[in-house]
């Protein structure tokens, strides 16, 4: 016999589309047999991580004629992912399957993304009251840039921002903020506290700058640009 992982499917104990720390979680696999009868079908499942505990991993499939297809469906495997489980991270399973009293066996290796963060840019406002308050970056003036960052991932809590720039016109004066949690799927600014940055006397009208926000949160480390 020889046999495929076919399909599977992660069912969700809370169908919100992110597999979070602290999450009960279920795998139906379907297997399928493309070769002569398969007997005494087992599938075992494992996992490595530290991050995630396999709660019930052992399915006996029965017998498998040639180009059939059967599926645990009924009764899935049980998993739960850890609670300390950082967000982003990729926890491996491993299925294990045997036929014919273990004369076959074949193992198949998948992966479970544990939630996190995905940020992006939502816009910048520049706010020249102290200057010409004409919206733009002037020669000699100080301004205040609100930034708004966007969360199409999973919660966020303590999300941070860190400004920066390559260039000697610029000079950061407040590069530091806090955008708090953002919520999945939600947006957040720093119009509480704005980076700040003082335009060189000497910078040439009409000029494009650049400039980036390094985006981190407590439970996701990784920084995003």
């Amino acid at each position: 016999p020889w046999i495929q992982l076919w399909s599977n499917r992660i069912i969700e104990a809370v169908a919100d589309g992110y597999y979070a720390p602290d999450e009960n979680l279920q795998l139906a696999v379907w297997l399928r047999n493309i070769t002569a009868k398969a007997t005494n079908v087992q599938a075992v499942l494992t996992t490595t991580s530290t991050w995630a505990t396999v709660v019930s991993g052992s399915w006996s499939a029965g017998d498998l004629a040639c180009n059939e297809v059967r599926s645990n469906l009924a009764a899935p495997f049980a998993l739960q992912i850890n609670a300390a489980a950082p967000l982003g991270a990729a926890i491996p399973f491993q299925l294990q399957i045997t036929a014919n009293t273990g004369a076959s066996a074949r193992t198949f290796c998948t992966t479970v993304d544990v939630a996190r963060p995905v940020f992006s840019l939502a816009g910048f406002c520049i706010n020249d009251s102290a200057g010409n308050g004409n919206g733009l970056m002037n020669p000699g003036e100080r301004i205040h840039i609100v930034t708004g960052i966007s969360n199409a991932g999973y919660r966020a809590e303590n999300v941070r921002g860190v400004f920066s720039t390559s260039n000697t016109i610029l000079t950061c004066v407040f590069t530091s903020t806090v955008f708090g949690t953002i919520e999945d799927r939600s947006k957040a600014d720093n119009s509480s506290a704005p980076f700040c940055v003082d335009v060189s006397a000497s910078a040439p009208s009409n000029n494009a700058y650049c400039g980036w926000v390094d985006i981190s949160c407590q439970q996701y480390p990784v920084t995003s640009r």
